[in-house]
This record gives structure tokens, C-alpha cells and sequence, in this order.
């Protein structure tokens, strides 16, 4: 399924399947849909996300992450600062102020 497609489905308020929404995404980490990204992503917040959509986005954006320079085996960043760590900074210790 092509990203314009998967556009065309969220305008027309039909729901993707997980291969269908991973397919979609597939192609915009490949690189070939960089003007559609933000339109794919806006017109499945404005549909309302299913968790198969969410699922199939999830799986294609696990593959396209890749490892991390610091990856030790066996370890997992669940927090997503680790990479501050390794730099020496502290994220978590920083406070953020919300206007």
C-alpha cells in the first residue's frame, strides 16, 4: 500500500489493517514519501488511530531504528535518555517548566 493510499483511506474514515499501516510506513522510512509524512500522520490522528494502525506503524518504526552505538547485550533503553548518559548529561535530572 502506498503512503498517498493509506492518506486516501484515513480521509475517507476507513481503518488500515497492520500489514496495510506497516506497508505505509515501510515506504516513508524508505524515504520516498517525505512530503507525505506529515499528511499521513495528521489524517490518522484526525480518523482516530486503531491499534492495528498503531501496531503495523510500531513494527515497521522498530525496523527502521536499528541499534544504538552504545548497545550492550541484553540491555534495553526504556526511558529514552540513555544516549544523554553516555554523553554525561543527565536528563532526568533536568527540570522542565511547562508555560
Amino acid at each position: 500500500m502506498s503512503i498517498q493510499h493509506a492518506i486516501g483511506q484515513h480521509i475517507e474514515a476507513a481503518d488500515l489493517t497492520q500489514d496495510e499501516a506497516e506497508a505505509a510506513m515501510d515506504e516513508n522510512h524508505a524515504g520516498n514519501a517525505t512530503s507525505a509524512r506529515s499528511r499521513l500522520l495528521m489524517a490518522l490522528r484526525m480518523k482516530g488511530e486503531t491499534i492495528d494502525e498503531i501496531t503495523g506503524s510500531a513494527r515497521s518504526m522498530s525496523r527502521a531504528a536499528g541499534p544504538s552505538a552504545g548497545e550492550v547485550a541484553g540491555l534495553i533503553d526504556t526511558c529514552g535518555h540513555g544516549w544523554a548518559m553516555a554523553l554525561g548529561r543527565s536528563t532526568s535530572r533536568r527540570r522542565w517548566r511547562l508555560l
